[in-house]
């Protein structure tokens, strides 16, 4: 529709009209540094992400979430292929049965993997970017996030894997590792049911019959972030440089309305007009000056 919204209807209403199943949420506290970690305009460098994600001690943290808080069936999100061996290597060798499954993998195709997670012969399918949308596998009733969430377009995406309804599912658990990696302090946002404009709390009002469990280190985390959050045109700023990285070149203003984390409205809100934001982040050519 040019970008006009014609009809629009997210995953929280949808829940509230009981067309998708109800999500109980686990924060778990993840203590890696991200800070230290190199950010690369629209996803963390790979290998020294690797060095912090490829430990054991991490690997037990993540497992022991997943054994206390799991159902029956598990979709693992991994950031990288090597992160999503690695610990289906381990689930494995605690005596579940796991696979992952990515574009290298060779061994399983994904129709059977699929059916095997549907029938309970697999525990879990450690994934990295093959399910993000598009894949339909009502009986999955368990999301675990061992990931820094780069874009919450994806993470919603993701979320949605969980929320089909099916027979034998009363509610989806979702288990979120939560550390100081960007995006952490506003992602509780997407379940929020409250108005849009009131003051934001750490943890937001809920569809019924939904939960948030944040660890307390995580709510102390999250409340710090957002006292040291970017002003609002630094955020702008940063989503335009998003999308341009994305696409390899500038973004035009509908493309920033369209694909844009930022609420496009605000770019003129705040410069009057998007060639004058261009002309604030020194994105402007001479001629066009």
């Amino acid at each position: 529709c040019d970008g006009n919204v014609a009809f629009r209807l997210d995953f929280l209403e949808a829940i509230n009209r009981k067309w998708l199943t109800p999500f109980k949420y686990f924060g778990i506290y993840d203590d890696t540094d991200y800070s230290q970690i190199t950010w690369l305009g629209n996803r963390y460098d790979e290998e020294e992400l690797l060095q912090q994600q490829l430990r054991d001690d991490m690997a037990e943290k993540i497992f022991n979430a997943w054994e206390e808080k799991k159902q029956t069936r598990t979709i693992g999100f991994c950031s990288s292929i090597r992160q999503a061996n690695f610990l289906s290597q381990f689930f494995n060798k605690k005596g579940y049965n796991t696979v992952a499954l990515h574009s290298k993998q060779a061994e399983v195709g994904r129709q059977d993997a699929i059916g095997q997670l549907a029938a309970g012969d697999l525990d879990v399918i450690f994934t990295v970017n093959l399910f993000n949308e598009g894949v339909d596998i009502p009986e999955v009733d368990t999301l675990l996030f061992v990931r820094p969430t780069e874009s919450l377009t994806v993470f919603t995406q993701q979320i949605g894997r969980g929320l089909r309804q099916h027979d034998n599912k009363s509610h989806c658990v979702v288990i979120d590792l939560i550390g100081n990696y960007r995006n952490a302090d506003i992602k509780l946002s997407l379940f929020d049911t409250s108005e849009k404009g009131k003051k934001k709390i750490t943890e937001p009002v809920l569809p019924d019959l939904c939960e948030i469990n944040l660890d307390l280190k995580v709510i102390t985390l999250l409340e710090e972030m957002t006292r040291k959050k970017q002003p609002r045109k630094d955020k702008l700023l940063q989503a335009y440089l998003d999308l341009k990285f994305e696409l390899g070149r500038r973004p035009t203003y509908l493309e920033i309305h369209l694909k844009g984390t930022a609420d496009s409205a605000q770019y003129h809100q705040d410069f009057d007009s998007f060639l004058g934001f261009l002309s604030w982040a020194d994105e402007l050519l001479d001629k066009e000056k």
